[in-house]
């Protein structure tokens, strides 16, 4: 079963012909994933690299898959952040080898007769994924799975008992339970894994390539990105289990 999202897909290819048609050498237009509540961390961490580097950044917010999408067919210059591997499926891509943070994929379900966070309990569950999601490709096959087009999504399918478990970034759902006032629904114990992310630049702007590799190795040697990632912490942690 897929859960569509037409009109997002459509503004999200209004906004790429108005951002290339005014864009220049000096402007970076950036992809991220709509409505992840990770992004405001990326873009702290890009305005400063890029800013330093003397570009503009433009963002372009996308559903997960048709993010990769744009960027890949050259209707943008960079990706803010995905986990490793995006260049193996798509090639126009780049990936800058330092390590902007790192997420833990965990899952949050509104049953209590789920305890753990595991494939092997889920085999009889009805799981919700958001489409794009590039962890999900080390689930084993067999898995009756919902895709959404953004992380929201899966709490009101989960409210809505379409779907027994959602399958996210830990703090991404520990923040949306607790600024979308959803009830009843727990985090389970455990992660499905950790992945570190990266940026990616699309190999029609090379430039850009060694200048981001250097100036993100700068950011992790003084320290910076390390500071910026403790305070969006601080922001977004919540308890390891809501009720």
């Amino acid at each position: 079963m897929v859960i569509s999202n037409k009109y997002c897909a459509l503004l999200s290819v209004v906004l790429i012909n108005f951002f290339s048609a005014i864009s220049t050498a000096d402007t970076v237009r950036v992809t991220t994933i709509v409505d992840n509540p990770l992004t405001p961390l990326g873009i702290s961490i890009m305005n400063h690299a890029y800013g330093e580097l003397g570009y503009d950044v433009q963002y372009i917010e996308a559903p997960s898959a048709r993010s990769l999408e744009l960027l890949d067919s050259g209707l943008a210059d960079a990706e803010l952040g995905r986990i490793d591997g995006q260049q193996l499926e798509y090639h126009n891509l780049v990936k800058i080898p330092v390590s902007l943070t790192m997420i833990r994929i965990g899952a949050f379900t509104h049953r209590h007769d789920v305890v753990e966070a595991s494939w092997e309990s889920f085999k009889n569950l009805r799981l919700g994924v958001v489409r794009g999601s590039k962890f999900y490709n080390s689930a084993p096959s067999g898995l009756t799975t919902y895709f959404v087009d953004r992380a929201p999504q899966l709490l009101d399918l989960l409210m809505a008992n379409r779907i027994d478990v959602a399958i996210m970034e830990q703090s991404v759902g520990r923040y949306l339970i607790k600024t979308g006032g959803f009830t009843g629904i727990k985090q389970l114990q455990g992660e499905l894994g950790h992945f570190d992310v990266y940026h990616y630049i699309h190999k029609q702007r090379a430039n850009l390539i060694p200048q981001m590799t250097e100036e993100l190795s700068k950011m992790e040697h003084d320290g910076i990105l390390k500071r910026m990632r403790e305070e969006f912490d601080q922001g977004i942690q919540e308890p390891s289990s809501l009720n």
